[in-house]
């Protein structure tokens, strides 16, 4: 961990997560749009069921490249040293953690390993040197690198480290 706040490069996480949440808003209200718009008196029309799945297929898509891309940018600060936003419980990827505390497949984050930096670089509260920081360490399974959280391993291994 580095001894004072590493300098916040690039994208960051907490931007990355606002993008998420207004992809998934706006995803909604496509499909409510769709469904509105097209809503002849009670019944909708083979047609308008069409384009509803299809613009709801398309919102999932879209959501779902958001949050892997939210995943990507939290890694890539973890591995400077540093995070932007920090959250109890999430994940960013498809399958179930090896283990460990589980809340609807969700894995628990002890982010008091790292740096908490603002999107401006301000420091929200430094690292604790007796905690290891979340990022990716050898995998206690061997086979490469897996996400540690600071409070359990994740089973989950970045597909660019696979």
């Amino acid at each position: 961990m580095p001894p004072s706040p590493p300098r916040v490069e690039g994208p960051t996480a907490a931007g990355a997560l606002r993008r998420v949440v207004v992809v998934g808003v706006a995803s909604v209200v496509a499909v409510v749009a769709a469904v509105l718009l097209g809503a002849d008196g009670r019944r909708l029309a083979l047609t308008t069921v069409g384009v509803v799945l299809v613009v709801a297929g398309i919102g999932a898509a879209a959501t779902a490249a958001a949050v892997r891309r939210f995943g990507d940018v939290q890694l890539s600060e973890l591995a400077r040293g540093y995070t932007t936003t920090t959250y109890e419980m999430g994940r960013w990827w498809l399958g179930a953690a090896p283990g460990g505390p589980l809340t609807v497949g969700w894995v628990q984050w002890d982010w008091t390993g790292t740096w908490i930096l603002r999107p401006s670089g301000e420091v929200v509260e430094p690292p604790r040197p007796d905690r290891d920081p979340p990022g990716l360490y050898p995998s206690p399974r061997g086979g490469g690198w897996e996400v540690w959280t600071g409070h359990q391993w994740t089973g989950y291994v970045p597909r660019r480290l696979q």
